[in-house]
This record gives C-alpha cells, structure tokens and sequence, in this order.
C-alpha cells in the first residue's frame, strides 16, 4: 500500500486531497479484498503514517508544522466569511521552506494524468484559504487522538506568547503609561476628549515595536485561539452527524430480534 501524504500537495488544500486519495485507498482495497487476502486497511494505513508505535503519525505532525510555521504568523481572520486568509504582508515571519513532493507515477496518485489534472483542479477550490471544509477535513482525518497532540501543542505556544513577549510588552507600555491620566470635562466634547487621551498616549502610539512585534505577536495569539474554537465546533458537528446517521440502528436491530 502506498501511503497518499508519502506525495502531499501544496496549500490549504492538503487536508481535502489527502482525505480523498485515502479515500480512493480504501475502496480499491474493498476491491481487492474480494480476489485477494490482505491485511486490515486501518493497520495499513496506521502502518504506513509511521502511527503504529508512535501516538501521533506524519499527517499529525505535517498539520501542525503548518499550523506552527506558516498559519500562526501569516493568515488573519475574516469573521465576514469565517475563513482565515493570508496576510497581505507576511515579512513579519521567516518564509516557509519545505521540501520538494517526490515525483510519483500518475496511477499511484489518482489514477492517469487526466484524473489527476480533474481532481487537482477540483481541489484547487480549497486552495487560499482556511476555513470551514478544511477544519471537517481535518477533524475527520487526525481524530480524536491527533486532534488532541495539536490542541497540547498550540497550547503550548499560547502559554509561550503571553509569558513571553506579550507580558514583557505588557511591562513596557505599563512604564510607558502616564503617572495621572483625569477624565476630562464632558464640556470639551468628543473631539476634546480624544485630542486630551491622544496627548496623554502619544508615547505609547509612537512606541515603535508595537506594530512591528506587539501586534504580530497577538495575531498569533489570536490565530491559534481560533483554530481551537473552529476545530472544536467541526468536531461537534462531525459527533453530531454520526450520532444522526446511527441513531436508527437500534431500532433496526430492535425489529431484527423481535422477528427472530
């Protein structure tokens, strides 16, 4: 059996491909099965993710090495569409350098070269973005156990940023504060009252690391807070569609005995 992620395509697509080629593994090891006597796919396909001794295998680790070196630093949230997008301005991290997908023949990907053109082209609808169909994606192929070492792991990263570079931003703008800071009277009027707050906070505005480094470190904060939010309602969901779909098999079962 040859391992799909062995080949892993680019972007925020991976997770829907991947699923898929597993998917296609699956049926043709359906196939087979019936001419042929084969091991179970599960262990061959835990054999093949390296995920038999370890309790996390080479898609968990992937997820989270793009979560960790690409999602954090360069994508912001779009709450208008509930995706996550890439940033305009992505100098703030160092460019992500990954290795070159081995060259692979077109029948151990789909097929033949016109399938793997349909469905590259299918799965290029995924690509830009993070959202939603990704997250399902995700949840269904990492399950519980996977989902549970990327959630420890982005945990970890939150507790680094906030006793970490935050707090000792957090230090710096509190020297930076003024000593006395009065509610201005209301007699001033809104334009007043912001050109008052503005004298007082004027260096804290000016305070050069706060756009280059404060602000980035919090939409790390931000992003990772987020993923565990969305991955979290996609895996209730995904509970709640296979609770849905098993609900009627008491039932069936239930007749079955009563007839017997």
């Amino acid at each position: 059996m040859s391992y799909p992620a062995c080949a892993p395509p680019r972007g925020c697509r991976i997770n829907e491909e991947l699923e898929g080629l597993i998917e296609v593994n699956k049926l043709t090891h359906k196939l087979l099965s019936g001419l042929l006597v084969l091991d179970d796919f599960d262990s061959q396909l835990r054999e093949a993710n390296h995920n038999v001794l370890a309790p996390y295998g080479r898609t968990t680790l992937h997820v989270f090495w793009e979560l960790n070196y690409d999602f954090l630093p360069n994508y912001c949230y779009n709450a208008a569409t509930g995706r996550f997008v890439k940033a305009a301005v992505t100098t703030f991290a160092q460019p992500v350098q990954r290795d070159k997908p081995p060259n692979v023949a077109p029948y151990m990907v789909w097929g033949s070269k016109a399938l793997n053109v349909a469905f590259t082209t299918i799965y290029n609808q995924y690509a830009g973005f993070l959202g939603p169909p990704h997250l399902r994606s995700i949840v269904r192929v990492l399950g519980y156990q996977g989902i549970a070492v990327v959630m420890q792991e982005l945990l970890e990263i939150i507790n680094s940023l906030i006793q970490g570079n935050i707090q000792q931003f957090t230090k710096t703008l509190l020297q930076a504060m003024p000593k006395l800071c009065k509610l201005p009277r209301y007699d001033y009027g809104s334009p007043g009252v912001l050109g008052y707050y503005h004298a007082q906070l004027n260096d804290i505005v000016q305070y050069p690391d706060a756009r280059a480094d404060l602000f980035h470190h919090f939409r790390e904060l931000g992003n990772a807070l987020l993923f565990c939010l969305l991955i979290e309602q996609s895996l209730t969901l995904e509970e709640v569609c296979d609770l849905l779909a098993s609900g009627a098999l008491p039932e069936h079962f239930a007749q079955a005995l009563l007839q017997r």
